[in-house]
């Protein structure tokens, strides 16, 4: 987490610097089976260091859809012509960077 950390993005919120005290890693066995199902249809898996390529993705909840992390760790993503029909973009933000995933957060918070 630290190393996805940049500290000029959070600067003009007056974050300096990150402490993490917790990680939470969430297992559900059908989403990664079907994460696995699909990765396997893009990859050659039958050669193990494809694994060393993949990253850890962060997801941040959106402020305007709260509950939404504990709603996509039991049900997955919504599709994204529900987040449409809810007034959100079409997709979901997922990237390797903390700032876009937890900047929405916390600028709600400052308003």
């Amino acid at each position: 987490v630290n190393s996805r950390f940049f500290q000029g993005d959070f600067q003009p919120y007056g974050i300096a610097d990150l402490r993490v005290t917790r990680v939470t890693r969430i297992h559900n066995r059908f989403l990664r089976n079907r994460f696995e199902e699909r990765l396997e249809a893009l990859v050659d898996t039958s050669d193990g260091a494809y694994k060393r390529s993949l990253e850890y993705l962060f997801y941040g909840e959106d402020p305007r859809l709260p509950g939404e992390t504990l709603r996509v760790a039991e049900e997955g993503f919504r599709s994204s012509e529900e987040y449409g029909r809810l007034g959100l973009d079409e997709a979901v933000a997922l990237s390797n960077s903390l700032s876009t995933a937890d900047l929405p957060r916390i600028q709600d918070v400052i308003k």
